[in-house]
């Protein structure tokens, strides 16, 4: 528990029974009063958690948020999520469609930037006549929370991307909601690579 510590926060979901991960990453810059984990667990729940419900429809439950340290690795701290479910009211469209945000950096290239994949992408921010667009206007929201330090009983977490290779990171300067759908359909509900759940797949 110190500064310059990078916390993980994997916020666990449930959409028809099959689980959906988002990833955030976190540098802690000043040390409070209490547990690291804790703290930046309730900071998350506050700041972040009810922006991300608003992008997803009713049908997804939220279930918990896992917090790890890996920088230096630490055991998992498991909180829970203060919002159930998805905020929007509607229908969804497939799973394997998601809006993605990019998170950017100040260094140029692929190198720094990162990219969260929002799935549950409810049917009344798409764009009529529009194939594949959204109205971006809930996801902007979340965009906004995305870059916010985080802060509660004096800590202060700053949102990072991590290198998991090299043990690095770069703090995000801004996040960009991309407009046109995005479909992968080897992260559908039921494929080899949804079950292996190698990575973090977003909410698809």
């Amino acid at each position: 528990m110190a500064v310059n510590d990078i916390y993980r926060i994997t916020v666990v979901g449930s959409l028809n029974g099959e689980p959906v991960l988002n990833t955030f990453h976190y540098l802690e810059t000043v040390q409070g009063t209490g547990t690291d984990e804790t703290a930046l667990g309730a900071a998350f729940n506050s700041s972040v958690m009810p922006s991300l419900a608003g992008t997803l429809v009713t049908a997804q439950s939220l279930l918990t948020l896992l917090i790890q340290g890996v920088r230096p690795v630490k055991p998992v701290v498991s909180v829970a999520s203060a919002v159930a479910a998805g905020t929007n009211l509607g229908e969804w469209v497939p799973p394997q469609v998601a809006v993605v945000l990019t998170r950017k950096t100040a260094t140029p290239g692929k190198g720094g930037r990162g990219r969260l994949f929002v799935g549950a992408v409810p049917d009344s921010v798409l764009i009529v006549g529009a194939d594949h667009m959204v109205n971006p206007s809930t996801y902007n929201i979340l965009a906004t929370a995305m870059t916010q330090n985080l802060s509660t009983t004096g800590y202060t977490f700053v949102p990072v991307l991590f290198k998991r290779r090299s043990l690095t990171f770069l703090p995000i300067t801004s996040v960009v909601v991309n407009r046109e759908t995005k479909t992968r359909r080897s992260r559908a509900f039921g494929t080899r690579f949804h079950r292996r759940r190698r990575h973090t797949v977003g909410s698809i």
